[in-house]
């Protein structure tokens, strides 16, 4: 969740599309990663934990949804959380989302 709060933390509206674009280069996901469907078919692996890692922020005030599609951060957070490098975190995020 940590990666999509520090791409929000600019103020600036973004499209989901361009976080997932955004978080996958940040992570290195390759095309395959990118691309794993779920069991149903209807949506990516990535792009699902990514839309849940929107929704558990915006329940906690920190991101605002505009739009469906579009996310904006709520509150000036201190730079200490969106600089803040949690290694096991970021593995443990990736992980989930390689299955």
């Amino acid at each position: 969740m940590l990666p999509l709060l520090r791409l929000a933390n600019d103020g600036n509206e973004h499209r989901i599309t361009e976080a997932l674009e955004h978080l996958g280069r940040e992570f290195n996901l390759s095309s395959n990663e990118l691309s794993e469907l779920l069991p149903s078919g209807k949506e990516t692996v990535f792009a699902n934990r990514t839309h849940w890692a929107k929704t558990y922020l915006s329940q906690a005030g920190l991101l605002e949804n505009c739009l469906p599609r579009f996310l904006l951060q709520k509150k000036a957070l201190s730079p200490a959380v969106c600089e803040r490098r949690s290694t096991k975190a970021g593995k443990e995020w990736a992980a989930c989302v390689r299955g």
